[in-house]
């Protein structure tokens, strides 16, 4: 899990809902998310609820305690393989099961057991319930990676109609949240830095959230000025490939037919753009006595390139003879 999800995580710790109908949605939450039944002895019935962090499983433990005075039993168990060390258990018993389960609004009408399904529709009427609801989920099943590196927020849910009312959920508030299948999962996931800024708001992470927009908005001013210097590579590529172009065209016709025979404005300009191959045609204009505008100059450099075009096309009608004799006056 990414340092900053551990961060998001510790900011929900603190997170309050208005009233007991808020406490009511994160346990559906945290029941239909991570709640598995479970036999006990005499086969009675049961849940335990499931976490990696020892912070969540706190969380659980306080809201059983202070919505139902229920104390669950917490086990904690040592992991062999790779991932967190510790895995947390909070094993609910007997009527300890029924009394949860009620208050979630997870029984049947026949007193039995639904953890599958889609979250109660009395759980989530109110905002407040939504937004309690989608924080309980993230605390069982959600990771968020850093913005630095990639924007993503997932909830991992054992279930398809639960995976579609969370997307509902999001959508009251405008989140645009898409689902996949990973092996027997579904996968909710946003990808977008402003849904993701938005959903942390929504959960109560509203420190996370800040962080998110002060990243989004370091990395747009550095897109802006990494396009701003594309561009002004791009420009001065074009320009010093022209120059070194026209240069090349007026050297060519130089040593053909010399510098003396092109009318004198031409070769005014013939020289200035031999000795300064890579400045724009404005600054060369510049150096022109008078000086001329950036149009005048370039109008006067596609007289020189065609001038050297005609006399490179006539040398190969004549077999590459030299080819001497003055190309004309010069109208800029």
């Amino acid at each position: 899990m990414s340092t900053f999800s551990l961060r998001v995580r510790q900011e929900l710790y603190h997170a309050r809902g208005r009233g007991g109908c808020c406490a009511r949605a994160e346990l559906t939450a945290v029941m239909m998310c991570a709640g598995s039944l479970s036999v006990g002895e005499g086969g009675r019935l049961g849940v335990v609820v499931r976490t990696d962090s020892a912070g969540t499983a706190r969380r659980v433990y306080r809201l059983l305690e202070e919505r139902l005075g229920i104390k669950p039993e917490l086990r904690v168990a040592k992991r062999a393989r790779l991932g967190p060390r510790h895995s947390f258990e909070l094993r609910l018993d007997g009527e300890q099961t029924r009394r949860t389960l009620g208050e979630a609004m997870l029984l049947a009408k026949t007193g039995s057991p639904v953890l599958g399904g889609a979250p109660p529709e009395k759980v989530v009427s109110r905002d407040c319930c939504r937004r309690a609801f989608l924080r309980g989920a993230f605390l069982m099943c959600g990771t968020v990676l850093s913005p630095e590196k990639q924007y993503h927020l997932e909830l991992v849910l054992p279930g398809a109609k639960l995976a579609a009312g969370v997307i509902r959920m999001m959508g009251n508030y405008r989140l645009r949240a898409k689902i996949t299948a990973r092996k027997r999962w579904f996968v909710v996931y946003l990808k977008e830095s402003e849904s993701i800024a938005d959903c942390l708001s929504v959960m109560g992470a509203h420190e996370a959230r800040l962080e998110v927009e002060n990243v989004r908005i370091v990395k747009g001013l550095r897109n802006d000025v990494n396009r701003a210097v594309n561009f002004e590579t791009a420009n001065l590529n074009k320009t010093v490939d022209a120059g070194g172009r026209q240069a090349e065209s007026i050297e060519y016709l130089i040593s053909r037919i010399g510098a003396d025979v092109l009318p004198e404005k031409l070769r005014e300009l013939a020289e200035l753009r031999v000795k300064n191959r890579e400045i724009t045609l404005a600054e060369l204009g510049e150096l022109l006595d008078p000086p001329m505008g950036k149009s005048g100059v370039n109008h006067r450099l596609r007289r020189l390139e065609a001038m050297a075009d005609s006399l490179r096309k006539t040398e190969a009608a004549q077999g590459g003879e030299d080819v001497h004799g003055p190309q004309g006056s010069d109208h800029p």
